[in-house]
């Protein structure tokens, strides 16, 4: 069988998000910042643009999650994947490199009124008990601006 190789492009410079947020995931990942309409439409699919940052070379494959946490405080939609639907994982990236993710958030066709919160982190899929990179806070996700219903 032949072999095909495909290059892949790499960017060093990211977009200017619409929440700027800057947080290191255990010395590995920054975030840079997050992209998502301000409105959340019932039954629609929300997208999410997530820009990341290699800090340094990876040797692991991490998995991204990203949540939308409800007025209560309850989980409501959720999306876990490796970056670029599996395209880009983390073992790819070469340190200072921007990954552009897009993520998809199935939103339930009932949502109550009120302010939802978007949460995004990494966990390692390939560990038991799936343990998730940690920020210098000892948080293990970043909770970020606030969608309105």
């Amino acid at each position: 069988g032949a072999t095909r190789l495909l290059a892949v492009e790499r960017v060093f410079t990211a977009p200017p998000p619409r929440w700027p947020v800057e947080a290191v995931y255990d010395g590995r990942i920054r975030l840079l910042g997050v992209d998502a309409p301000p409105r959340l439409q019932p039954g629609a699919s929300l997208t999410v643009t997530v820009t990341w940052q290699a800090v340094q070379t990876i040797d692991e494959s991490y998995t991204a999650f990203i949540h939308l946490i409800g007025p209560d405080g309850r989980l409501v939609a959720q999306e876990d994947r490796l970056p670029a639907n599996g395209a880009r994982p983390t073992t790819s990236w070469l340190p200072g490199e921007v990954i552009v993710d897009r993520l998809e958030l199935a939103l339930p066709d009932e949502l109550s009124a009120g302010r939802y919160t978007l949460e995004v982190g990494w966990y390692d899929a390939n560990r038991p008990g799936l343990p998730r990179l940690l920020l210098a806070d000892g948080a293990d996700a970043v909770r970020l601006g606030e969608l309105i219903h």
